[in-house]
């Protein structure tokens, strides 16, 4: 009687819901497919030091690319060239990485992202959370 209603249609709450859910589910079938990934296809390389300083180049999850560079002569001017696989883990150890070499002016970031995962893109909003 005195209860107050929801200006929200109950369509609308429950498709949102549905959604939500679904969204739910995706993410767990990326992580499960991630784990078994990781198992039944090591990673060959995750990343290579250069003789450089100021500079670090991130390929996101192109292997290819990443040993592309590793075997040019641009890694006499790389810090680290290395791939950054997942969000979480992996910009924690960038920025390990960063604070533990303070001369690193720039962080090139390059190749294809992970599906299900946008590292790359979280990596480049931190400059905007920072």
């Amino acid at each position: 009687m005195g209860g107050r209603r929801s200006t929200i249609p109950q369509g609308h709450a429950n498709r949102q819901s549905q959604l939500g859910i679904v969204m739910h589910i995706r993410k767990k079938f990326d992580d499960v497919a991630g784990k078994v990934c990781e198992a039944f296809l090591p990673v060959k390389h995750e990343y290579c030091i250069g003789r450089g300083k100021e500079l670090a180049i991130c390929t996101l999850s192109s292997i290819g690319l990443l040993e592309e560079i590793s075997k040019s002569n641009i890694m006499s001017k790389v810090a680290i060239a290395g791939r950054l696989l997942s969000a979480n883990k992996g910009i924690d150890t960038m920025i390990r990485f960063t604070l533990e070499h303070p001369d690193l002016r720039r962080i090139i970031v390059c190749g294809k992202e992970v599906r299900g995962h946008m590292a790359g893109r979280h990596c480049s909003r931190l400059p905007e959370t920072a």
